[in-house]
């Protein structure tokens, strides 16, 4: 359902765009459910922007706590400290314990392009993109999961799903030298 003028609205703390209640009155499409222990993945529009929420809440009460409340937490921090690079979502904040959002990117996951179809230049900027995330301190640890890399339109990689992701706090990039 579409937000209204008539529908009063909480105002959510500065660093957060909009909370769990705009979440839910928001005009949403469930983009992916995944079996135990996995989150919704939900299409959200706010205001004039479209998010992806990955939301635990309506798992049962061991996924929610003890899995999701984790993954988000690693997923999160991941996804702020490589916030700016490009072939990241942006914009990444916690909706609340269980849900954290970024902002949208469309593309279609790597694992739906042929190999044909799939240009030299994408695992180019794959490298990139992996090496700039390295240089942050953060290892992916799924990439060999195709779904979790999204190609726009332009032929550009976007990581997604960073809760398996290893922080090395920079001990990796020191390490190479």
């Amino acid at each position: 359902m579409p937000l209204t003028a008539a529908s009063p609205i909480a105002m959510p703390p500065p660093s957060q765009p909009f909370t769990r209640a705009d979440f839910e009155r928001a005009e949403r499409v469930l983009m992916g459910r995944g079996r135990w222990p996995k989150a919704e993945i939900w299409r959200v529009r706010v205001g004039n922007e479209d998010w992806v929420v990955k939301d635990f809440a309506a798992r049962g009460f061991l996924a929610r706590n003890l899995v999701g409340a984790n993954f988000i937490r690693r997923d999160l921090r991941a996804l702020q400290r490589l916030d700016g690079i490009k072939g990241v979502p942006s914009g990444a904040f916690a909706v609340d314990r269980y849900a954290l959002a970024y902002r949208f990117v469309p593309g279609r996951p790597l694992a739906t392009i042929d190999g044909p179809d799939q240009p030299p230049e994408l695992f180019h900027a794959l490298e990139a993109t992996l090496r700039e995330v390295h240089r942050r301190g953060i290892v992916h640890l799924d990439i060999r999961n195709c779904r979790n890399v999204i190609v726009n339109d332009r032929f550009e990689p976007v990581l997604l799903d960073f809760e398996a992701s290893l922080d090395t706090g920079g001990w990796l990039t020191r390490w190479r030298g």
